[in-house]
Order: C-alpha cells, then sequence, then structure tokens
C-alpha cells in the first residue's frame, strides 16, 4: 500500500507555471487593492444601506461557489470511480447548516440600517 505524501512545508513556494503564478498575482491584486477601493467607493457615493448591503452579500457568493465547486468535484470525482470500480466518497467541504444559518445572519444583519 502506497503512503500518502507528505504536503510541503508553508514556507515553500509552490511550483506554479508562469500563467498561474499570473492568476494569483491578479487574485492577489483583486483582493488586496481592487476589493477595498471599490467597497470604499461604495461607501463614498451610494447610500449607507445599500453600501453596506453590498458588502455583506459576501457570504452568499461564498455558498454558491461552494455549491458550483462541489458539483464539479463530485461528478468528476463520480466519472473517476466508476471507471476504477471504486466506492463513492462524500466531500469534505460540504455547505452546512451552520454556513446558511451564519450567511442569513450577515445578510439580516443590515436591516437595521434600512430601518433608520
Amino acid at each position: 500500500m502506497k503512503r500518502p505524501r507528505r504536503p510541503p512545508p508553508w514556507y515553500m513556494f509552490p511550483s506554479l507555471s508562469s500563467i498561474q503564478w499570473g492568476q494569483v498575482s491578479v487574485g492577489v491584486l483583486f483582493v488586496t487593492f481592487l476589493c477595498p477601493a471599490m467597497s470604499f467607493y461604495a461607501l463614498l457615493h451610494l447610500p449607507l444601506a445599500v453600501s453596506m448591503t453590498l458588502n455583506s452579500i459576501g457570504p452568499l457568493y461564498s455558498l454558491f461557489i461552494l455549491f458550483i465547486l462541489n458539483t464539479m468535484r463530485s461528478r468528476r470525482k463520480n466519472a473517476e470511480t466508476s471507471e476504477k470500480g471504486e466506492a463513492k466518497s462524500q466531500s469534505a467541504d460540504q455547505i452546512t447548516r451552520r454556513a446558511v444559518l451564519g450567511t442569513l445572519l450577515a445578510c439580516c444583519g443590515v436591516v437595521p440600517f434600512y430601518m433608520a
């Protein structure tokens, strides 16, 4: 039986192609600079309630993206396991009730801004 390969230490850079490093760099640019800049711009130029609503719907996007990724991963895994004849396994990143409740709380947290 094969032993599982150990992951590299956390301080080692991954070996990626130049295209993958470009994608990582664009992601860092969006998350680090453009997201806060656009949030601040929205805060200055939109009503407060609309700006806070736009900033609080991030959990909705994350649940939707997680659902899509789980669907794609399970289809790929099912295709691989059907070829090999292995038993199907569950994905570790499931959308739980706790995640849905947290999303609802984050979105409902902006309701007082509309009430004011």
